[in-house]
């Protein structure tokens, strides 16, 4: 059943498609079209997700409310209603000094398990080669930002 509502919902995972930026290129997987399904079958409160998991998820500003967690009463309790207000173009402008900082840095296990896994994933075929720091901005002229991210291992 679930695998027929996946199928029907294929025109809409493909009209979604159509709105989404190139830095969510990654997120072809997602079948948005059983997202948005599921979010109404279920009465899912978060009724963006699908939206969000199309045109990315915003990294400054406000944290938008998902309706799925109570906002705190009041501001600076934990689970404030509010993040600290950052715009995209303070992220922009810190980047470089970001990416200076990263660069001095050694790699972590973490790190260096995803660098050896993407390095043998291009070797293979599977995956692009990594892009260098003036590849990234010939593709995102209007500025980017290198974002620390965690590292989630699944045990084989």
């Amino acid at each position: 059943m679930i695998l027929e509502l996946c199928r029907r919902c294929a025109p809409i995972t493909a009209a979604l498609r159509k709105h989404q930026p190139k830095h969510a290129a990654g997120l072809q997987q997602l079948n948005l079209g059983t997202i948005v399904m599921l979010t109404m079958i279920m009465g899912w409160p978060d009724w963006q997700l699908a939206w969000h998991h199309t045109v990315g998820f915003d990294i400054t500003g406000a944290m938008p409310r998902s309706h799925v967690l109570k906002p705190a009463d009041k501001q600076g309790e934990r689970g404030a209603r509010y993040a600290a207000q950052v715009t995209l173009q303070e992220v922009i402008d810190y980047s470089p000094d970001m990416r200076a900082a990263f660069a001095r840095a050694p790699l972590d296990d973490d790190q260096q398990f995803l660098w050896d896994s993407v390095t043998t994933e291009h070797k293979q075929g599977w995956a692009s080669a990594m892009l260098t720091e003036d590849q990234v901005n010939k593709r995102f002229p209007e500025g980017w930002a290198s974002i620390p991210t965690l590292c989630h291992t699944q045990p084989n």
